[in-house]
């Protein structure tokens, strides 16, 4: 990628990007807490005290076009939020009195999706 920098060399992540690190993390686990516990809460509406003809019945009325958009919206959401935390780090890094050269490379690197070192 072009956008992406050589590498950022003496960088050492301070406590605000170290904390934003952190959520960043915390958001994309969450994230796929969430589609599991989508998968979860259907699979148990459809066998959870059924008989097996009940179940059978269970699953033709789950609305599976719901189930498969919020699948997919989960992750895209995610991704947008941490892809707008990254856009306020690079403004955070930029802004006079806030200037430091090494952090807006590192984090306008994150957000091109560069794999930094």
């Amino acid at each position: 990628m072009s956008d992406c920098p050589e590498s950022v060399i003496g960088l050492r992540l301070d406590q605000e990007s170290t904390r934003e690190v952190e959520r960043i993390r915390r958001k994309y686990e969450a994230s796929l807490w969430i589609n599991a516990l989508l998968s979860v809460a259907v699979i148990n509406s459809i066998f959870t005290r059924s008989s097996p003809p009940v179940a059978g019945w269970n699953i033709t009325q789950v609305d599976w076009q719901s189930y498969s958009k919020a699948m997919i919206n989960v992750p895209m959401i995610t991704r947008g939020a941490i892809e707008r935390d990254m856009k306020l780090m690079v403004l955070h890094y930029e802004m006079p009195g806030n200037y430091d050269y090494k952090h807006s490379q590192f984090w306008r690197g994150l957000l091109n999706g560069c794999a930094m070192p």
